[in-house]
This record gives structure tokens, sequence and C-alpha cells, in this order.
């Protein structure tokens, strides 16, 4: 293991880490409960599912971030592109607020995208500062114990962007986001640089151009990063449209923030167990059995929801749709290991191409399951069970990739 500069322990290490990815995931989860006082506000039906373009806008600003601080921490260094990430985060977060204020739904878009755009910073430099740190088998593990960590806050996401409706105004939860982007930020000048600029490092175009085409002619990477995007597409549609989905199907508004935030602490709990997992089986084993119970659980979930002809029985759906989610956290967790695992000399552009690659492709996906919304959970509960198939059809094919050539990079 690399010995960054500064003092940090590995335990704050781990925290801090946790925190700015859970940036992220606070871009949605706060302002998730806000869309019921948002939809009059701008002038949409109570029952419009187009808020969830929001959130497709937000994702892709991530995607198309990603793309950026990765090879930008790769030749400036890790805490410069930090600090931009955590600047652009604000920016977009106090735009969305304002961009609401006006009742501008393209303006709210293009701020979210904006937003999004700075969140991929914390995101993606996360997994590249683990990775610079950490290698195999020991890198998913402390990369599972950043995710469990990570988890905690979207618990409270909800639940906070609830509270915060409920005292201020709606408003109110942009306000408190861009806050804490600048609380982290600040924590965030106690880490050393992991990666300090170089001599050899590249930053223009055609140093770009080779280091992601590398990228994409490592089949092992490409493979497991098209799995994580479908796991990642059915996922963000769930999160997109979940406010609608229980106040609209299921008629349970007002518990929605307490049924978001206990199926995120299922998940959480997941990665927890997922340090242990790997300490016995191998990351690939951990992978593939978690998708065939993935695979499982969506099929039940089809098949349940075909029978109560697109509305399945409220404990069945919450019940199975938890399953589902402990089983996405691990995906997750384990695929960005094992996609980043043969980049060791490229972390940040490698997790760049593959952060862009997963959450762009996933919120397209998740998108085309939205517009299929009809007032029934069919879309889903399908695009689960496709997602679950053809990703893990993908890691075994991964996995024997890896058996053929295991010490050196495959390329297509």
């Amino acid at each position: 293991m690399a010995q960054p500069e500064g003092s940090m322990r590995e335990g704050e290490l781990i925290a801090l880490l946790s925190f700015a990815m859970a940036l992220s995931a606070l871009g949605i989860g706060l302002v998730l409960p806000a869309f019921g006082e948002m939809r009059p506000v701008l002038g949409l039906a109570e029952d419009s599912n187009r808020l969830a373009r929001a959130i497709t806008a937000y994702i892709l600003g991530l995607s198309g971030g990603t793309l950026v601080y990765g090879p930008l921490s790769d030749g400036f260094g890790r805490k410069p592109a930090l600090r931009v990430g955590f600047a652009v985060y604000a920016v977009g977060a106090a735009g969305s607020a304002l961009a609401t204020a006006v009742g501008s739904i393209p303006l709210l878009m293009a701020t979210q995208s904006v937003w999004g755009a700075g969140a991929a910073g914390p995101r993606i430099l996360a997994l590249a500062i683990v990775r610079d740190l950490y290698e195999g088998d020991r890198m998913a593990r402390i990369m599972s114990s950043v995710f469990a960590v990570f988890t905690i806050v979207p618990i409270l996401a909800p639940v906070g962007g609830a509270a915060m409706v409920s005292a201020t105004s709606w408003q109110g939860v942009f306000w408190l986001a861009a806050g804490l982007a600048v609380g982290v930020a600040v924590w965030a000048t106690r880490l050393g640089e992991t990666r300090p600029a170089g001599p050899s490092d590249g930053w223009l175009a055609p140093h770009l151009g080779r280091s992601v085409l590398r990228v994409l002619r490592n089949r092992r990477t490409v493979l497991y990063t098209f799995a994580m995007t479908l796991s990642f597409g059915a996922f963000f549609s769930y999160m997109a449209s979940s406010e609608l989905i229980f106040s609209d199907i299921f008629g349970r508004a007002h518990l929605f923030p307490w049924i978001f935030a206990g199926i995120t602490a299922l998940m959480s709990a997941a990665m927890v167990a997922n340090a242990l997992l790997v300490e016995t089986l191998t990351t690939q084993r951990v992978v593939v059995a978690t998708l065939v119970v993935y695979l499982l659980a969506a099929l039940g979930l089809t098949i349940g929801t075909q029978v109560g002809d697109g509305i399945p029985a409220f404990a069945f759906f919450l019940v199975v749709l938890s399953i589902i989610a402990a089983m996405h956290g691990l995906v997750v967790a384990n695929l960005n290991s094992l996609a980043l695992d043969p980049m060791g000399d490229q972390a940040g552009t490698a997790g760049s191409v593959v952060g862009s690659m997963s959450t762009g492709g996933g919120a397209l996906l998740g998108s085309v399951i939205d517009r299929a919304y009809d007032g029934t959970v069919t879309s889903l509960s399908i695009g689960f069970l496709v997602a679950a198939a053809v990703a893990l059809t993908l890691c075994l094919m991964a996995g024997r990739v890896e058996e053929e050539a295991p010490d050196r990079p495959s390329a297509f």
C-alpha cells in the first residue's frame, strides 16, 4: 500500500471518501421528497412522472463529468481535481434552487446537469484514491468499507429532505446540499496527495485518447462495466420513479422517506457483509452468486406483477425490492473493483471511463424504463429482470477471460 502525504489515518480516509461519494447520492435522495411540492409550482399534474427527467439530467451530468476528473487528476493530482468538483457541485445545487424558484423546468434540467457534473468529481476521485493505495482483494475490502459508510448518508437523505421541506421549503434541500459540499471540501484539506503530478503525466487530447483507448481495449474492464451499466439502469429507474410509485400506485406517500431510507439501509448492510464475503471467496464468485439471487428475485417480482395485473401486493413488492436493492449494492461495489483492477497505473482515467459508461448508459436505460411507466410497476419489474440476466451473462464471460489470461491485460 502506498502512503499519501499527510497524517490522515485509514479510518478517517474511509470516512472522508465515503462522505465525498455520498454527495452524489444526496443530489437525488434529498430532492425526491420535494417532488410532490415541486409539481404544482412547476405546473405539472400530481401524477406526472416528468420530474424523473431531472434525475436523468443529474445522472447524465454525473456521467459527463467523470470523463473529466479522472484524466485531470492523473495529470495534475487528485486534490486539485477534488476542489474543482466540490465548487461545481455547490454552484449546481444553488442554481437548481434558483431554477425552481422561477418555475423554469428547462433551467432546472440545465442546473441539475451542472450539479451532477460537480458530483462526478468526488465520486470518481474517491475510487481512484482507493486504487492508488490498494490493489486486489484488499482493494475490494476497502472499497466495500467505503461504500458501506457512504450509504449511511443516503439512508438519512430522504428523511432529511422531507424534514427540510416541512421545516422550511422544498427549495431548502438544494441549499442544504450546497452547504454540505462546502463542508466536505473543508474536511478534504486534510487529505494527502495520493498521486502527485509528474512530468510524464499528460492532459493533452492525444495522451487522453490513448489512455481511453487502452481502457476500452481491456476486455475484462469493458465486460464488467457493461454489467454495471445494466444494474445501474434498472436501479436508476427505481430511484427516479420511487416517489411516484409509493405515492400514486400504493398510496403511501407519507411513508416514502422511511421506505426509501430502509431499502438503502439494507444496501449498506449488504456492503458490510461483502467485506467479509471477499475474505473467503473471490470477488468474481461473489458477483456471480449475487447476480443469481438478483435474477431470481427479479423473476419473482415479474411474476407477482403479472398476477396482480401490474400492481403486486405491497408487502410482496417491498420484500422483493429490498432483496434486489441489497444485491445491487453488492454488484456495484464488486464490479467497480473488478473493472478497475487491471488498470492500476491509470486508475484515474479508468475510473472516468468506467464511471461515465456505467452512469451515463444507466441513466439512458433508466429513462427508457421511466417513459414506459403506465401507473403500474410492470416496466420496472421487467427492467430488473432483463438487467440481471444480461449482467450475469457478461460477468460469466469476463470470468472466462480472466481464467484464460489472469496475468496480462486482455484486449479485443
